[in-house]
């Protein structure tokens, strides 16, 4: 054989299993690039909420179900990554489509599934299906957490023995000199009186005293002068303003709406200062705290009548109830229904904070890691804000409420007879200036015209608002080029005419 022909054969065969080789090569490389760079991702970020619990109708533990897709279609298209309903989740370019919930993937696990879904979405079904945490095992409450601290019903405490027994005046004193003297500690001496007056004021109203208070203090000697002054200072309406901005954090209170995209005109919620009042007021009034939990829950379904009520308060019970109704739904009642969801979160999440101190909402998306809070539980009280529904309660007697109506129908109805008066005399005088076009364009011609009169003495019976005259001059002075039916006006004014001129073309404007 030719020694051409033998090295052509073994190019031929050198090529062929070279080709082979690649593929196979691209092939491992890309399972194992699924397996070190993109399963990794899903198990840690998506696969709390996209495997058995399948929010959304997603499932993401499969190719096969990725290619499904949940109740917004296919998760992904295979090779076209902006086609990709996961890619712009993650790239969170769409308000209402950003995933991992609470964060942003990192840039290079963004750029890492990206290139995934170039690759045609590759998948290794051979190695094993790691399961979330969610899902490894049935959720139960453990006896540890059954006994944390924070769980147990509050008990009396026996007060500790203390050596200096002279030194409390409160069981709470007791509690301190306690700690202080297991460590060796004293207490610090007696403030001066001026000292502890400022404190008392500054810590009770948020306001350094008067200097007429502070003397009034120095000069009472009796031991009740210290109570008296907390008397005071807890009477002051500046108390509730103080202690009520604590609560009003608490409660995300706010008056203005600082969104980006809010339609204007929408800024501000307009009742918002009605809750505010309610909580400063409800401090004021030393509101016992389970009653101030109630009527932020469910004030619109207690007693309304002031005169039986306990405190006899100036804000109504459903006041409060702004705790959950004011905020961005306020004024969005129609949105959708991703929108309706993320109100319900925000309201469980303020309740769970609030009054529970638990971050709940870690259980929106799979049992809590560390709190005694499953899923199901975390659904269930959502479930009981999906089924409220927005109403509005006067703030005053149902005798002012229907005289209030009463007057705004008068209002409305007067509204309504001026609307129409002013459209029918606006009409009469178009008809009567209509009719007195071609009198102001001659009179107006006088002025702009060859003779340059003067506006009073163009003025005549046949145009006798001066003013309106005016307007016609300035108007008619000044050359339109875009006024296709004062074209000849124009022209004639350009070039000069006489006054029988102009008046024939007022004449034909008039037609």
């Amino acid at each position: 054989m030719p020694a051409s022909l033998v090295l052509s054969f073994f190019l031929s065969v050198v090529i062929i299993l070279s080709t082979s080789d690649f593929s196979l090569c691209q092939a491992l490389d890309s399972r194992e690039f699924f397996e070190a760079r993109i399963r990794p991702v899903l198990v840690n970020n998506c696969f709390s909420c996209h495997t058995h619990s399948q929010l959304g109708g997603l499932r993401l533990d499969s190719r096969e179900f990725i290619l499904r897709g949940g109740k917004s279609g296919p998760a992904i298209v295979s090779g076209k990554p902006a086609e990709s309903l996961v890619i712009r989740a993650i790239q969170q370019t769409d308000d209402r489509l950003k995933m991992p919930l609470g964060g942003r993937l990192k840039d290079q696990e963004i750029a890492d599934l990206i290139t995934w879904v170039k690759m045609g979405a590759p998948w290794s079904e051979s190695a094993k299906q790691p399961q979330s945490a969610a899902s490894v095992k049935e959720f139960s409450i453990t006896p540890e957490q059954r006994s944390f601290w924070s769980f147990q019903p509050i008990q009396k405490p026996i007060l500790p023995q203390v050596k200096d027994g002279s030194w409390p005046t409160s069981p709470i004193d007791g509690f301190v000199l306690a700690q202080l003297e297991s460590r060796g500690l004293t207490p610090a001496r007696m403030a001066h009186k001026r000292v502890l007056l400022r404190r008392a004021s500054l810590d009770l109203t948020g306001l350094p005293p008067t200097p007429e208070e502070v003397e009034a203090f120095l000069k009472d000697k009796s031991p009740q002068a210290f109570s008296r002054v907390v008397d005071r200072l807890l009477a002051s309406p500046h108390y509730g303003e103080r202690w009520g901005r604590y609560w009003l954090d608490v409660s995300r209170f706010a008056e203005d709406d600082m969104r980006a995209g809010v339609p204007e005109g929408r800024e501000s919620y307009p009742n918002a200062w009605r809750y505010r009042d309610w909580v400063v007021e409800a401090f004021n009034q030393d509101m016992p705290f389970k009653q101030f939990v109630r009527e932020q829950i469910a004030g619109d379904l207690l007693e309304t009548d002031d005169t039986n009520s306990r405190l006899n308060r100036k804000m109504r019970p459903a006041a409060g109830t702004a705790f959950f109704g004011l905020g961005p739904w306020y004024y969005d009642t129609d949105a959708p229904p991703e929108g309706r969801a993320n109100e319900r979160n925000d309201r469980v999440d303020v309740l769970s904070r609030g009054f529970l101190g638990l971050t709940v909402a870690c259980a929106r998306c799979h049992n809590h890691k560390y709190d005694p809070i499953s899923m199901n539980d975390y659904y269930a009280l959502a479930g009981v804000f999906a089924g409220t529904e927005y109403a509005e309660y006067p703030m005053a007697p149902e005798s002012t409420v229907v005289e209030f109506k009463k007057q705004q129908r008068r209002i409305k109805d007067q509204e309504a007879a001026l609307k129409e008066f002013i459209e029918s005399k606006s009409q009469q005088l178009g008809e009567i200036l209509i009719r007195k076009i071609s009198n102001y364009m001659v009179a107006a011609w006088k002025v702009v015209g060859n003779s340059k009169q003067d506006l009073q003495s163009a003025a005549s019976e046949a145009a006798p608002d001066t003013e309106l005259l005016e307007k016609w001059v300035k108007y008619l002075g000044n050359p339109q080029k875009d006024h296709p039916y004062l074209k000849s006006w124009f022209e004639l004014l350009s070039h000069g005419g006489s006054l029988d001129q102009a008046r024939k073309i007022a004449d034909d404007f008039q037609r």
